[in-house]
């Protein structure tokens, strides 16, 4: 049966060669440059392309999407009853929530008074 010390050597020893083996292995993995400087050191190992955007898709297989042209009513969408709900909803809260706010205001004055006497 393995004493305490050596189970305590041996797992020194795996946290050691973890830790050492832990930063090369997330380096290999990891390109920590900056988005900008990886689309120019790709663009330094192309050449230019001198063609007209138009050349280069066609060449690259690429073609232009379909142009449907649709009819535009000329009704605005705007309803004005719509707009009345709106308003008087608005109205409405404000309403409520300054009653709120004046009954909390002669609530505490009354119980202020209350406690003077």
């Amino acid at each position: 049966m393995p004493t305490t010390s050596h189970i305590t050597r041996t797992i020194a020893t795996a946290l050691v060669a973890g830790a050492a083996l832990a930063p090369a292995a997330a380096a290999q993995e990891q390109d920590l440059r900056s988005p900008d400087t990886k689309d120019a050191a790709t663009r330094l190992e192309r050449t230019q392309d001198f063609r007209a955007p138009d050349t280069r898709d066609a060449a690259e297989g690429r073609t232009a999407p379909v142009v449907e042209f649709v009819e535009v009513s000329r009704d605005s969408g705007f309803d004005v009853s719509d707009a009345v709900v709106g308003a008087a909803s608005g109205v409405g809260l404000v309403l409520i929530a300054t009653g709120g706010a004046l009954t909390t205001a002669h609530m505490r004055r009354r119980r202020l008074r209350s406690a003077q006497v």
